[in-house]
């Protein structure tokens, strides 16, 4: 049962190429005066980052205006169309960013900022070449917006057979009130991810030359500490974040505030989300126990561990990420019939509640329900509201399930998100004479 009182793209590993000349950190800082300190984190309430904040769990608990009882009664309140992606371009619109009355989102030209409430238009910032990037990483405090940028292809003045090495990527914190820079530094690398948490703006992968992981102070750009031949996990325990090691193997534990060790372990984990509490994280790892079917990838296991220590609480065969957590269970998917199989997986004991065939799903949870665009193979896709309990449907009106496009639900201050993945974004949400506790 639901304790009382309670009404997070698929993650990538990047394969290194040959490693190459690592250069250490290149700090370059233009733009208006920072503030002096860190601002402070958003209320749980916002969807600060990919996965709904630094824990990557996709589980929005502050939301309660859209739930079971008011989910019939959704209704489109406005959308937004953005630039039209150009053929062969690698920038797209993405599920957006949502602090406060406003949101972040990017579009095949760059990211704009809109008001939650009517969609109009804040502010715009372009980018000089968004058809040879791929689309801004985006994460937020109260005080900016921070973009992660990285080209897609070499650029064309780079000379034949180099295939664009020496690339590098570059982190921009705009002010989300404006949209102007207040401070932007280049990452050597050119690929990787980008985590928000504590201060710290953290970004790092490998592009097959350069492979490291850069933190950031969000409040000036200066660097904090940068360790190479790591590679960043996209979800923090608190202070407590997970580096791939591609060349040495196994993976460590790190303080985000300073990049020292606090565990490390020989095994090859990926870190899809911490829990609620952050104190254990959700990992998925090959099954080198079990042979692989001729033509198929070797099986996946799914893992809970302590964050502090890196203990393993449980282990579940035959599950994989994307995952969403909530204070009760784990929705994975199952690695039979290509990840078509949604289950659920209660947090403490790790044993199964239930399960679905409904297709795969990037799951969020907000108000009490499991949201999810679940898609067929055949490419349709359908947006679908969960009962977390016991998997079953609510009713959602047709054209909100129609709706579903790419990426995570994103569910914050009473209003729905959805974005085709091109160039629309539309948000749902209560009508204005709706009562949010669903009472007649």
């Amino acid at each position: 049962m639901r304790r009382a009182g309670q009404p997070s793209l698929p993650d990538m590993r990047t394969t290194p190429g040959p490693l190459g000349l690592i250069l250490t950190a290149v700090i370059a800082a233009t733009g208006g005066s920072p503030a002096a300190v860190a601002s402070p984190p958003p209320p749980t309430a916002d969807w600060v980052q990919d996965g709904h904040d630094a824990t990557h769990d996709n589980f929005n608990p502050s939301e309660y205006r859209i739930t079971a009882a008011t989910v019939g009664r959704l209704a489109q309140g406005w959308s937004v169309t953005t630039t039209q992606r150009r053929d062969g371009a690698c920038s797209r619109q993405t599920p957006p960013v949502v602090v406060g009355s406003r949101l972040v989102l990017t579009d095949p030209g760059g990211v704009g900022a809109y008001d939650a409430t009517t969609g109009r238009t804040l502010w715009t910032h372009r980018l000089t070449n968004p058809a040879d990037q791929f689309p801004p990483q985006l994460a937020a405090d109260r005080s900016s917006v921070y973009l992660f940028l990285t080209p897609c292809r070499p650029p064309a003045s780079a000379p034949p057979g180099t295939g664009g090495a020496g690339q590098s990527g570059e982190l921009v914190a705009l002010d989300i009130a404006s949209g102007t820079v207040r401070w932007r530094t280049t990452v050597p690398t050119a690929a990787g991810n980008l985590l928000l948490s504590h201060g710290v703006a953290l970004v790092g992968g490998s592009d097959g030359t350069d492979m490291g992981t850069w933190a950031f102070d969000t409040a000036t750009g200066r660097a904090r500490w940068h360790r190479l031949g790591v590679i960043t996990q996209q979800c923090a325990a608190d202070t407590t974040i997970l580096l791939s090691r591609p060349y040495r193997g196994g993976t460590l534990a790190a303080d985000i505030s300073t990049g020292h060790t606090l565990w490390q372990t020989p095994r090859e984990w990926l870190c899809h989300a911490a829990d609620p509490a952050a104190r254990h994280l959700i990992i998925s790892e090959t099954d080198r126990d079990t042979p692989a079917q001729p033509g198929q990838n070797p099986p996946m296991r799914l893992l809970k561990v302590r964050a502090d220590t890196g203990a393993t609480v449980w282990a579940r065969d035959a599950l994989m990420g994307p995952v969403a957590v909530d204070h009760d269970q784990v929705y994975a998917a199952a690695t039979k019939n290509a990840g078509q199989t949604l289950v659920a997986v209660d947090l403490d004991s790790g044993e199964t509640r239930w399960h679905r065939h409904l297709g795969s799903v990037l799951p969020s949870i907000a108000g009490g329900l499991l949201w999810g665009n679940f898609g067929a193979p055949t490419g349709e896709q359908k947006l679908r509201a969960l009962e977390p309990d016991t998997g079953a449907d609510l009713a959602l009106p047709s054209a909100v399930s129609a709706a579903a496009g790419l990426g995570t639900p994103v569910i914050s201050h009473g209003r729905l998100y959805l974005t085709n993945g091109t160039d629309t974004l539309r948000a749902f949400t209560m009508p204005a004479t709706a009562d949010p506790t669903g009472a007649s």
